[in-house]
């Protein structure tokens, strides 16, 4: 055995000795990689994959789980502090099962689920208790199924209910905290959907006694929900500027565009500023109209006519009472007891039109504008600039007029038309041939890479190609008998070789011996 492998181990040295310090250290370094690489194969072969059974858990749930997967012998992994617990990809599915028919991770809150648990000695006010933690738990649940949520706290305070009757029910209030994802941000649609659902889930709870907020106390309010159910709807000043800008641009715009048909686009400059009242305002009028407009009269709805007369001893004679100390409509009394009487009265009841109207003021109210207008007086003549400015200061006047809100405002001032010359604005230098080079440097030289890759792969694709084109039409060579044919080189072997033959191996293996051996030659001699 030791004899093999001093065999072996003189092979290797030979071997060894053979190959040049390049060649050696080629051969080094790959027995190196190939030993490195083994070890780390071995290394992730034998390592279990892990992936996540359960995320975004709080540290009770993760203890809890943790603490059961132990107990049964399951390798488990904790991340992300403390949230996040991984097992092998193999177990995921059973473990899930089996938790949960354990009722793992159990987070104490409370659910509707679990109202029959507490038995017949619940008090009221226990029940309560109960009732009032499992809508928030459930509130809770149903936040966290939106998008962007990663977790909730939700708190609500119902009011004290009245036993009797008719009395009036006070409101519930709700107080939140989202954890939103980071980087994720809130649509409004989304904001106000949240809202609704919280109102509607819990009886008598208003939007406005409503409270969200993130995690970063800030308010998730970003439609203004309480002011327009208050009607006091207004403009925040992020939007109030945005409607301002809005409107100086588009009447610049038609300005520029009008004026530099006439005069040309580079020779005209316009500049809009604009006073936007953003205060929103709700009017209710109660009109009355006759019906009749041109006799100012009602439509009759109901006519009354009563008709007295009299005549005979005792009744009331002479004209209707028109005297002095005498009643109204009614005949004076004569002197004898003859007379005669007669009351004629009639009544009619008529009905106008009446009608309740109510104006919802528009979001914004153009209060004041003003037009300040350059043009390029190159080549204008006084009369020319003169005859320009009159209609161009009509012009204005009438788009002022019909812009702004109070239609018999004063319009002096609010139009500034300026002659001046310009100076032009300076043309940009024509780019060279050395200015594109040097701003399209990295282009030029990975397109350059890219063609010299191109070119050396459609060489060696070509040079494949004839290499095998060139197999391909060479003949195949006959087989024929072998011919041993001796070596011109190879030495007779007759008695005075061999005798040589061993002496060159005496010298080289026994060197002493074969000193030993010429030393009794040279003797004899």
């Amino acid at each position: 055995m030791n004899e093999k492998l001093v065999n072996y181990k003189n092979k290797f040295m030979d071997f060894w000795n053979t190959k040049t310090k390049t060649q050696k250290t080629i051969i080094a370094s790959s027995a190196g990689s190939f030993i490195v690489i083994m070890i780390l194969v071995s290394i992730f072969a034998t390592k279990p994959n892990l992936v996540p059974l359960y995320s975004n858990l709080s540290p009770q749930e993760t203890g809890q789980i943790k603490a059961t997967l132990d107990s049964k012998g399951i390798k488990s992994e904790i991340i992300n502090g403390g949230t996040t617990i991984k097992v092998p990809s193999g177990l995921v599915d059973t473990l899930t099962v089996e938790l949960a028919a354990e009722g793992i991770p159990d987070s104490g809150e409370i659910y509707f689920s679990s109202f029959g648990e507490g038995g017949f000695g619940t008090t009221q006010e226990e029940f309560e208790m109960r009732k009032n933690a499992a809508v928030q738990s459930e509130l809770k649940r149903l936040i966290k199924r939106f998008e962007g949520v990663q977790d909730a706290e939700v708190m609500i305070s119902l009011p004290q209910q009245s036993v009797f009757i008719g009395e009036e029910q006070g409101t519930a209030s709700a107080s939140i905290v989202i954890y939103q994802k980071p980087g994720y941000k809130f649509k409004e649609d989304q904001i106000e959907g949240l809202y609704h659902l919280v109102s509607k889930s819990v009886s008598n709870l208003p939007i406005e006694n409503i409270v969200i907020t993130n995690q970063y106390f800030e308010h998730l309010d970003q439609k203004n929900l309480f002011a327009g159910n208050n009607g006091n709807a207004g403009v925040n000043f992020t939007e109030q500027y945005e409607i301002q800008k809005q409107v100086e641009r588009d009447i610049q715009h038609q300005v520029q565009q009008m004026l530099g048909l006439m005069m040309g686009r580079d020779k005209v400059i316009v500049t809009v500023t604009a006073d936007i009242d953003t205060s929103k305002v709700n009017t209710t009028s109660n009109i009355v109209k006759p019906i009749d407009e041109e006799n100012m009269k009602g439509i009759a709805i109901s006519a009354e006519k009563i008709s007295e007369s009299f005549v005979g001893d005792g009744a009331a004679g002479g004209q209707v009472g028109v005297g002095q100390n005498e009643i109204p409509n009614y005949p004076a009394q004569n002197g004898n007891g003859n007379g005669e009487y007669e009351n004629i009265e009639e009544r009619i009841n008529y009905d106008v039109t009446r009608i309740m109207e109510t104006v919802e003021g528009s979001p914004y109210k153009v209060k004041d504008l003003g037009i300040q207008v350059a043009i390029n007086s190159t080549d204008l003549d006084d009369q020319t600039k003169q005859t320009l400015g009159a209609e161009i200061q009509n012009m204005l006047n009438g788009i002022i007029k019909t812009t702004i809100d109070n239609k018999e405002a004063d319009l002096n001032g609010k139009v500034n038309v300026t002659w001046q010359a310009f100076n032009g604005i300076e043309p940009m230098p024509v780019p060279t041939f050395m200015n594109m080079v040097q701003n399209n440097i990295a282009m030029i030289i990975g397109g350059i890479i890219l063609l010299l890759a191109v070119i050396i792969g459609l060489f060696m694709f070509l040079r494949r190609n004839k290499k095998k084109e060139a197999i391909e039409d060479l003949a195949p060579i006959p087989e024929g008998p072998i011919i041993d044919i001796p070596d011109v080189n190879e030495e007779q072997q007759t008695e005075a070789s061999a005798r040589r033959k061993q002496l060159e191996k005496l010298a080289k293996e026994k060197p002493d011996e074969f000193a030993k051996l010429l030393r009794s030659w040279l003797a004899e001699d």
